[in-house]
Parts: C-alpha cells; sequence; structure tokens
C-alpha cells in the first residue's frame, strides 16, 4: 500500500510541475535558454556549447531527445528531477522517524508540494540536481546499518550532489564536517558498550567521505565547473560584509514570491532553534543534527550581502532542504507512537498538497523573450563572428541562429572588427555627438525597443568619450546590467579550453 501511494504522489508531484512549466512556450528564468542551447549542442554535436561537468545536463538532453524538442525536453527533465526527490524525501523520512512512515510522508509530501523546488525547476535545474542525491545521503547517515554497499552508495551519491552544482559540493562538505563535529560531541554520552559500534560508524563514514573527496578533488583538476578554490575568486568584488536581512527577507525585491513559499522560506527559523533544543535534549542523535545544522547555519546567515543575483539567492533557496529535515526529526515522539493513527491522514494530506506545487514559480514572469527575438532578427547580415547581448538575450540569439553570443565585454585578444554588440538605452542624438564620424566605423543600426547593433570598435570609442563628458544619467545606463561591461573572471575559463 505504502509502495502504491508513494508512486502516486511520485507522478502526481512530476504532473504538477510539469504543467505549470508547460504554460510558456519560453523555458522559465533568465538562464533558461541557457539550458535549451547546451541540450541542443548536446544533441547535435555531441559536445555542451558551454563545457560543463553536470551531469543534470544529460539528464535534460535525454528528455529532449525523447520528446524530440529542446525546450519542453528541458522541462521534461527539470520536473522529473523534482519528482525523484519524492521517493529520496521519503526514505530519508523512514529513517529520520526510526521506521515509523509518519516521517516518511512528511518528508514525502513536502517535496511533492514544495514551491521552492518546482522554483529551482524553473530557474535553476542544476541546483535542483542536488536535491535527490542529497536527501538520500542523508538518509544513508541516518541509517544505522554501516555496510560495504552502503558506503559505496554514500559514495555515489555525495559525488551526484557535488557533481550537480558547486552549491552541492558545499553542502556535502558542510554536512560532512557537521556529522564529524556531531559524532565527537555524542561519543561522549555514549555508553561504553556502544562505542566499538559508533567507532566503526565512524570509520566507514569517514573512509565513504575521503574517498569521494578524493575522486572529486580528482576530477575537479582537470574538469570544468566544479568546484574547485580558484572559485573564491568569485566572491570578491561581488559580496559586501554589512547589515542585511537574512534569507529570505533579503532577495525579497528580485521577483515576485507566492506566500506559500515565502511561508517555506521562512522554515529555518523554526528548525535552527528545534535543532538547538534536541542537540541537548537527543544527544545520540548529535551527528545528525550537525551534519544539518551547520549546512542551514551557513546557508541562511551568510557573512556577506550578495551583490549578484546569482550567489546569495540560491543559497536561500536551499535552505527548505536541510530545514524541513530538522523539523521532522524534531516532531515529538508521541507522533510516531501510533503510526497505524497517522498513516491514513499523511497519505491523503500528502496527496492532496500537490498543488501547491504550482505556487513557486510563474512562466509568465519570464523575460521578455518575445520582444528580445524581435531585436535580434532585426540585426543586419552577415552576423557578426561574435555578439555581445545582455543575460537572457545572449543563448536566445544561440539558440535562434547558432552563432556565438556572450554576456561579457569581450577580452582584449579579441579582434573588435569581427565583433557585434546589442547597445541598450543609447538616444540617438548621444550616438552622433560621441560616436566617432569615420568611414571605416559603421554607424550604429537601431534595433528597435531602446537596442542598437553597433560593432564593438565603434561601441568602446563611444562608451571612452561619453565617461569623459560627465553625464551621470549617460553613466548610469552604461553601467547598466543590458549593457555588459566586465570581462568574463578566469574562474569561468578554467579547463574550458579556452572558451
Amino acid at each position: 500500500m505504502d509502495r502504491a501511494a508513494l508512486l502516486a504522489l511520485t507522478l502526481l508531484a512530476f504532473a504538477a510541475r510539469l504543467l505549470r512549466l508547460v504554460e510558456s512556450p519560453h523555458p522559465v528564468g533568465t538562464d533558461g535558454y541557457y539550458y535549451v542551447v547546451q541540450v541542443q549542442s548536446l544533441l547535435e554535436q555531441g559536445r555542451l556549447h558551454v563545457p560543463d561537468s553536470s551531469w543534470v545536463h544529460l539528464v535534460l538532453a535525454a528528455c529532449a531527445g525523447l520528446v524530440g524538442e529542446p525546450v519542453l525536453g528541458v522541462k521534461l527533465g527539470a520536473a522529473l528531477l523534482a519528482a525523484a526527490c519524492v521517493p529520496a524525501a521519503w526514505w530519508l523520512g523512514r529513517q529520520l522517524g526510526q521506521g515509523s512512515t509518519l516521517g516518511a510522508w512528511l518528508l514525502a509530501g513536502w517535496v511533492a508540494a514544495s514551491p521552492t523546488l518546482t522554483h529551482l525547476a524553473g530557474d535553476f535545474p542544476k541546483n535542483l540536481g542536488v536535491m535527490a542525491p542529497f536527501l538520500g545521503l542523508l538518509a544513508l547517515a541516518a541509517s544505522k546499518r554501516r555496510t560495504g554497499w552502503g558506503c559505496a552508495a554514500a559514495v555515489g551519491l555525495a559525488l551526484l550532489a557535488a557533481m550537480a552544482h558547486r552549491s552541492g559540493a558545499v553542502l556535502v562538505l558542510l554536512a560532512g564536517l557537521g556529522w564529524l563535529l556531531g559524532w565527537l560531541s555524542q561519543r561522549r554520552t555514549q555508553p561504553a558498550s556502544s562505542a566499538g559500534t559508533s567507532r566503526r560508524g565512524l570509520l566507514a563514514g569517514l573512509l565513504a567521505l575521503v574517498f569521494a573527496g578524493g575522486l572529486f578533488a580528482a576530477a575537479s583538476a582537470s574538469l570544468p565547473a566544479l568546484l574547485h578554490p580558484d572559485d573564491l575568486a568569485r566572491l570578491q568584488g561581488s559580496m559586501r560584509l554589512e547589515p542585511h536581512w537574512p534569507a529570505p527577507w533579503g532577495w525579497l525585491h528580485l521577483r515576485s514570491t507566492h506566500p506559500l513559499q515565502l511561508l517555506e522560506l521562512c522554515l529555518p527559523w523554526l528548525a535552527l532553534p528545534a535543532a538547538a533544543v534536541l542537540f541537548s535534549a537527543r544527544p545520540r542523535r548529535r551527528a545528525l543534527l550537525l551534519g544539518l545544522g551547520l549546512p542551514l547555519v551557513v546557508l541562511v546567515f551568510p557573512g556577506w550581502r550578495m551583490d549578484s543575483l546569482d550567489l546569495g539567492y540560491r543559497l536561500s533557496l536551499l535552505t527548505p532542504l536541510v530545514a524541513v529535515p530538522l523539523l521532522v526529526l524534531a516532531a515529538p515522539p508521541w507522533l510516531a507512537a501510533r503510526p497505524a493513527a497517522w498513516r491514513i491522514p499523511a497519505r491523503l494530506a500528502a496527496l492532496g498538497l500537490v498543488l501547491c506545487a504550482r505556487c513557486g514559480v510563474d512562466p509568465h514572469e519570464g523575460p521578455p523573450y518575445e520582444r528580445y527575438s524581435a531585436v535580434l532578427a532585426a540585426i543586419p547580415r552577415p552576423l557578426p563572428r561574435l555578439l555581445v547581448a545582455h543575460q537572457g538575450m545572449s543563448f536566445l540569439y544561440d539558440h535562434l541562429t547558432g552563432q556565438e553570443a556572450m554576456a561579457w565585454a569581450p577580452e582584449a585578444a579579441l579582434d573588435r572588427r569581427e565583433l557585434g554588440r546589442v547597445a541598450w538605452g543609447i538616444r540617438p542624438g548621444e550616438w552622433l555627438q560621441h560616436a566617432p564620424v569615420e568611414l571605416d566605423l559603421p554607424r550604429p543600426q537601431p534595433l528597435g525597443q531602446g537596442y542598437a547593433y553597433v560593432r564593438e570598435d565603434l561601441w568602446e570609442r563611444f562608451v571612452q568619450a561619453a565617461r569623459q563628458e560627465g553625464d551621470d544619467d549617460l553613466r548610469a545606463r552604461l553601467d547598466d546590467w543590458r549593457n555588459p561591461n566586465r570581462v568574463r573572471p578566469a574562474h569561468m575559463l578554467r579547463n574550458r579550453s579556452g572558451r
């Protein structure tokens, strides 16, 4: 009976998210066409357009190959990744409840109904790929059985979580460190008779983590887009040490958030004090408590305020991944004392709450891709060797034309005469005033919607002249995100063969 209900819940969670995502003909989110272009390139050329070691691209490409359409394939794959979290959460809940199915249904029901999981499916599929293997890894850590097969499975799940996205590697590292610190505190409270068993469990867990860490370090040294010490440069210039509202309040201005998702993102503020109480009340579970609590503290209380959408926002979306298991672990023992009384209501509640999954993302609130398409269609032919266009437009250009684009300023070694740029917000009179009038430089071409096409060498000379003029309004438009002016940082090119 449990298996049939779990299968039904998994299928309903898959259907609810897929139906939500396909309400728009375009992918969801600013990076939506990045995944589409990656899938297209993998299916047509056998390699990724942007070298990346995340296995999530393979899942999305397999789904796209199955349906024969990359946009639908990406959405299908994202819904599948979210659905895979349901049985993983059920397994974890069973371990946290020490055999009771109540915790299993609580966690599985949360995953099936989670608005934040739907948000990740729409905007950040690689971050979503972290969740199912990480939940499975937590289930193995919560299990009292330590076998050779279990350690092998832990190594595999740790690698899957770490190689889905850099945030997964950080979570695995923090969870492993928390588990070790918790075990060192926990062993002081254990009777001598269980010390030998505990040491064997610790040794097995440490060997699994060290082996997984060694494999990951070897992969990171030679493969692109995996967590690496060079990634510390990514934080430079994008964080400021200053007081700020912690997650989720610090990110409310970035996009509209449904009240149900906001409520879900507030769960860490219940989980953290609950974990503090449990640390004293249940000393034998300290390894698991710190294995969940340390990552949660880092996710909720970052010591920085991120200027960019990317890092801090994604970290805040991962908080339910560890907060909800902590809350299930904190459930009072009397809930599990009569599992038969809760079994049917828990199943029905889990099945009924699936519709809440629709609240995590609005597919119609994405970038104005129709407008971007019209702008790109107006670019004069022949197309440039490389186009500079802002985020959201650059990968759409790749998708529509098969040509190269990037949302960064070009490196110094690139020939500016072969590069084009979609510039935003420059008025016709400003072009006439600041653009050099020379026979060998083509004039800017209006594209509509406030955009213009300009060769990169003319753009750079225009920017230099305009900045000397001292017009604050024009400078603000030149520094707008729709006019990329930062060169790609070196860490983005690591192990990418010059890309």
